[in-house]
């Protein structure tokens, strides 16, 4: 039985004689082909290698021999060890490394860009952290309230008197109002500064950000502030302190920008002071309103009001 090799291997018939006749009439055969030339060829099995490499060539679905797989056919019996020949054809130049560069691993490439990702996503990150950092975050207190620098110098500690000559403004001011004898009553900011405890100055609400602006003589020498920090008056009998809101912390601002704070206690109905460190003043002196407390009526509409009966301002003595 012939054995079966596939068709890019060269097939020839069974010999009959020995093996070196065999090779003697191969011989004989590729010099004729020699003389004939390419184009006057007779078929022949031993052309089937060229006749596969044109194929490929054009078709492209031709298969192309690996050098590693070409076979080798024996020209002796099946029991004897003859002569060998190597057939099939080589394949086209370059195309194996081709073929290999198409199924090499991909890893390179993957690993690069994974990497790159990971190096943009970090300067990313690294810049908003940046950007987060260096936005500047004001805590308003009170209606929006920007305070300015503060002083920090030690307080005056000699002997001072109130200063004199100082006239209010107010940026909220109450319209006039009836006591209970029928008598009308005005609030305007100058009743803070009249020296009369009985009298007030007034603001609806909680009155968080208003401020009163006081005028003092230019070139006072400022070494402490003071007030009365509700409405300190009897009226019948009734007082009236505890039925509105006190003020619980203002702000003072002086001319130039320097400022501190003071806080107030509540139901303290006196003058509440506080020295500070000289400063000569040219120029207006704004308290602002930071904190107040709820009305001592809630359920009088007319109660729910700031009313600040003394403002007092000290010089040295």
């Amino acid at each position: 039985m012939p054995t079966d090799l596939p068709d890019e291997w060269f097939r020839p018939s069974r010999p009959e004689g020995d093996g070196a006749g065999e090779l003697d009439r191969l011989a004989d055969q590729a010099r004729s082909d020699s003389e004939e030339g390419p184009d006057h060829r007779p078929f022949s099995p031993s052309s089937s290698s060229t006749a596969d490499g044109s194929q490929e060539a054009t078709d492209p679905g031709a298969r192309t021999l690996d050098p590693e797989s070409t076979g080798r056919l024996s020209l002796g019996g099946l029991d004897d060890e003859g002569p060998s020949v190597v057939v099939g054809h080589a394949p086209r130049r370059g195309s194996h490394s081709r073929g290999h560069g198409r199924r090499g691993p991909r890893w390179p490439l993957l690993i690069l860009g994974l990497t790159l990702a990971l190096v943009l996503g970090l300067i990313l990150g690294s810049l908003a952290r940046k950007a987060r950092s260096s936005e500047s975050h004001i805590s308003p207190v009170g209606n929006s309230i920007m305070a300015p620098q503060t002083t920090e110098a030690q307080p005056w500690r000699g002997s001072t008197r109130i200063v004199s000559g100082v006239s209010a403004e107010a940026s909220c001011v109450t319209a006039p109002a009836l006591d209970e004898m029928g008598r009308q009553v005005r609030y305007p900011a100058a009743n803070a500064v009249d020296g009369n405890r009985s009298t007030a100055w007034r603001c609806d609400g909680e009155a968080i950000g208003q401020r009163v602006t006081l005028e003092v003589p230019s070139g006072t020498r400022l070494v402490g502030v003071g007030i009365i920090n509700g409405y300190a008056k009897n009226s019948g009998g009734t007082d009236l302190y505890h039925e509105y809101r006190r003020v619980l912390k203002v702000r003072w601002t002086l001319p130039g920008g320097s400022w501190f704070t003071q806080d107030l206690t509540d139901g303290n109905e006196g003058v509440q002071g506080l020295k500070i460190s000289p400063h000569v003043v040219r120029g207006p002196v704004v308290m602002t309103i930071l904190a107040s407390s709820s009305p001592g009526m809630p359920g009088e509409g007319t109660r729910d009001a700031i009313l600040v009966s003394e403002i007092q301002l000290y010089t040295s003595s």
